[in-house]
């Protein structure tokens, strides 16, 4: 699948590649990291690989809501000056105010019980509080992006669509993990939002609330899969808890820059992103002098 990116990025932006050797011979192996780009164009050529332009398909419904909302989100004065963790800092902080207000209001117009943590206003959630709360979420995180990486808003919508949907999946999970870790130790607590969390270990809960699925059992064996896998993943990374506020903001910022070779986004957006990551490092590297 890496190599069809490969292959496809490379005839779209025709571009052409001298081997490394100068005889057209290099070694290509799977997981082989900076391997020549001439001999590894040859080999997918070799192998009969051809590039058919996709037909322009029109954009599904939550497509076309996600490419409504980056259209319309407002473009604040960026501080140029700023670097990108502080910019993301101001960004999530502004995000973070405007989604807790709304999760309140939430939270008081569905009467969700309060749940009995010693230092946080924390309520129980269930499946229909989640898919809401979630949704504002995404509403509220539409303009993250454009304010805080400078190059973002000037590549093509379709492709602002696919970073925004890529950074927005990783980083919900990312920010509902580090809270996690931060609010319950030990637990199969888990934090769904801002300010509501479930048990991972009770599906039952979760769904009796739920009426909109009509073929809830065979649901409930594919939740308890995915959150079985979710536990795991919880698990390997609970050291987030250790993380500094700053440092949470600068893995929101490599979440951007952490491309999915299969997202089939052309070669000059993979580039910007990766001198993006090297920003990042460099301001990182200040910060733990």
């Amino acid at each position: 699948r890496a190599c069809a990116c490969f292959y496809t990025r490379t005839v779209k932006a025709g571009r052409k590649f001298a081997c490394r050797q100068g005889d057209r011979k290099c070694v290509i192996r799977k997981h082989q990291n900076y391997m020549c780009r001439r001999c590894r164009y040859d080999k997918c050529v070799e192998f009969g690989m051809i590039y058919e332009p996709r037909a322009k398909r029109r954009p599904k419904n939550k497509e076309k809501a996600i490419l409504e909302l980056l259209q319309s989100s407002p473009l604040v004065e960026r501080n140029e000056e700023a670097s990108l963790i502080d910019r993301m800092e101001a960004e999530y902080r502004s995000m973070y105010a405007r989604r807790l207000v709304q999760e309140k209001e939430y939270v008081t117009q569905r009467k969700l019980t309060r749940y009995n943590h010693p230092i946080q206003e924390l309520y129980l959630s269930d499946f229909p509080a989640f898919y809401e709360l979630f949704r504002i979420a995404i509403k509220e995180s539409n303009a993250i992006l454009q304010n805080v990486f400078e190059e973002f808003t000037n590549f093509p919508i379709e492709h602002r669509v696919t970073l925004f949907k890529n950074f927005l999946a990783k980083f919900n999970m990312m920010e509902g993990i580090y809270l996690s870790t931060k609010y319950f130790k030990n637990s199969t607590m888990v934090m769904a939002s801002l300010i509501t969390c479930g048990d991972m270990s009770d599906q039952e809960e979760w769904m009796k609330n739920e009426t909109r699925i009509v073929k809830k059992e065979a649901f409930l064996v594919s939740a308890k899969g995915f959150m079985n896998e979710y536990m795991e993943l919880f698990g390997s990374i609970g050291k987030l808890s250790q993380l500094t506020e700053r440092e949470f903001y600068a893995l929101a910022v490599l979440i951007y820059c952490d491309i999915d070779t299969s997202s089939d986004l052309p070669e000059d957006i993979v580039v910007v992103t990766q001198k993006t990551r090297e920003q990042l490092f460099k301001e990182l590297q200040r910060y733990y002098r």
